[in-house]
């Protein structure tokens, strides 16, 4: 998808986009929309890669990576979708349509040859971007999830979900001997068994994963009360709060941040700076400076990929 549209298109989409884009509430007034489109083509015609140690520069596609690509190839995707869909005759039978970056979802209340032709649209309206399908009237899996038919489409005609794994996964969680704040390792745990609770609305089903997390965490040095404490914890939680999304506060205040590496033999940082924090309080230039005690935030050292290897190619090396 990112690399199928052309710099000309995009610009133009964003353009026809423009009186949309404008109603919508922003924290800083927008620029003028001839400044915005000028400097969205500088960005597209001027991104470059090197491979081989030789530069270049890449004629046709978003640039990956770039913050404003996501954005970009969704505007030019919707109206792709909006096109296909005011050419199909049989848009009326579709009960349900999500679509999510290149990946899409679609509940069709009709014959599976009026749904293929919704495919012959779509693979013509752009010459290099196609669509791929899957179609099954019992299951089927979306990003990170299985839709199918369970006990409560028999008596209630509601699908049911389930966490869906792709059958490559390894299950490299994080080791324990990994030398990392406590809170990390917390963190991740309790992450995923809320993942597994918004993506599974029947019980057994979350009850199967989370069991099946544990045993995968125990093989890579976790603690089993460790981890018994934090499912204990976390499983108290609805599934309907998992689902609501957490609005942040745009009115408060940046934090203090104090930033550094983590090491295990300099435990107590947070600790002390806040033991001592009145003496900060008592001078009237830092009182001003730093009005409240910083959050201790922890910043990524190197791994041992990035020690042992060179993402540069020599032009010797034969591959």
């Amino acid at each position: 998808m990112y690399n199928s549209p052309t710099h000309k298109e995009i610009i133009e989409a964003v353009d026809r986009t423009w009186p949309k884009i404008l109603g919508i509430k922003y924290d800083i007034p927008l620029p003028p929309k001839n400044e915005i489109l000028e400097l969205l083509n500088y960005v597209l015609t001027n991104n470059e890669f090197e491979f081989n140690n030789i530069i270049f520069k890449q004629r046709c596609g978003i640039p990956m990576g770039n913050p404003m690509s996501p954005s970009l190839a969704d505007i030019r995707m919707f109206e792709i979708i909006s096109k296909i869909l005011d050419l199909f005759q049989f848009k009326n039978n579709i009960t349900h349509l999500s679509i999510y970056r290149d990946d899409g979802f679609v509940l069709f209340d009709s014959s599976e040859d009026n749904l293929m032709t919704f495919f012959d649209i779509a693979n013509t309206i752009h010459p290099l971007i196609k669509f791929t399908h899957e179609i099954s009237s019992e299951s089927i899996q979306f990003l990170d999830i299985t839709v199918f038919k369970g006990e409560r489409w028999e008596k209630m005609q509601i699908l049911d979900v389930k966490l869906y794994r792709k059958p490559t996964d390894n299950f490299q969680y994080l080791e324990r001997t990994s030398t990392h704040p406590t809170s990390v390792f917390k963190g991740f745990i309790t992450a995923e068994i809320i993942r597994f609770r918004r993506s599974c609305n029947n019980l057994k089903d979350f009850n199967k994963e989370v069991q099946h997390f544990k045993s995968k965490l125990l093989k890579r040095g976790h603690y089993e009360n460790e981890i018994d404490n934090i499912i204990t914890n976390t499983t108290k939680r609805e599934r309907k709060q998992t689902l609501k999304y957490n609005y942040k506060n745009k009115k408060a205040a940046s934090p203090l941040v104090f930033a550094t590496r983590f090491n295990p033999a300099f435990k107590g940082i947070g600790r002390a700076l806040r033991k001592h924090w009145h003496l900060f309080e008592q001078n009237r230039n830092t009182k001003t400076l730093f009005p409240k005690p910083p959050i201790i935030a922890y910043k990524r050292h190197k791994n041992l990929k990035e020690y042992l290897t060179n993402f540069k190619m020599e032009n010797n090396v034969i591959i």
